[in-house]
């Protein structure tokens, strides 16, 4: 086998390493709603992966530095703050699987934010590829059959929406300023 073709793998690999440990994730969270509020859970987490970020930025030798406010707040407040709260609070209301199903919905989002946030309009394309998507998501959200808790579907599907807001605001972010990608982050 090539070196090539190894490297492949272990992308692979890893990639598959990276799906199993999100989609394990919304699960994990799900059960802590028994033993934390979920504002505390998403300020431990953040608090966690500040101080980790800040020290891999500090061993790099780069520093903090205030990004454009605007577009940061924008990212802050919806992809940040909005999706996290939204998502968390929709697990405490609803079932882990329904409520990842909802909140990305986030791609579906981005295609109708990005047309008038962006100018870009959806080309035939995007649009064949979210009709599948969109089929594919009745089917296993089956709201036919009841769609039980609404309370947890309308806040995991706000979450994708405030997710999409945040991305397309970020995309605004790196394509009108130069900004590092670990400062902002």
């Amino acid at each position: 086998m090539s070196g090539e073709q190894q490297a492949d793998r272990g992308a692979l690999a890893l990639m598959g390493l990276v799906v199993l440990t999100w989609g394990m994730s919304w699960v994990v969270m799900k059960a802590m709603t028994v033993y934390i509020g979920p504002v505390d859970l998403i300020a431990a987490r953040y608090a966690v992966a500040f101080v980790f970020l800040w020290l891999v930025l500090r061993l790099k030798g780069g520093h903090l530095r205030p990004t454009p406010w605007k577009l940061s707040l924008g990212v802050a407040i919806f992809q940040t703050t909005g999706f996290q709260l939204l998502s968390q609070f929709s697990l405490q209301a609803g079932g882990a699987g329904k409520m990842v199903a909802l909140a990305y919905t986030m791609p579906i989002w981005i295609l109708l934010l990005s047309w008038p946030m962006l100018g870009q309009r959806p080309q035939k394309r995007h649009v064949m590829g979210m009709v599948p998507a969109i089929l594919g998501l009745m089917l296993l959200i089956a709201p036919w059959e009841g769609i039980g808790g609404i309370l947890g579907s309308v806040l995991a599907t706000l979450s994708g929406v405030s997710w999409a807001l945040g991305a397309v605001f970020s995309k605004q972010l790196f394509e009108r300023h130069r900004v590092e990608l670990l400062n902002a982050t």
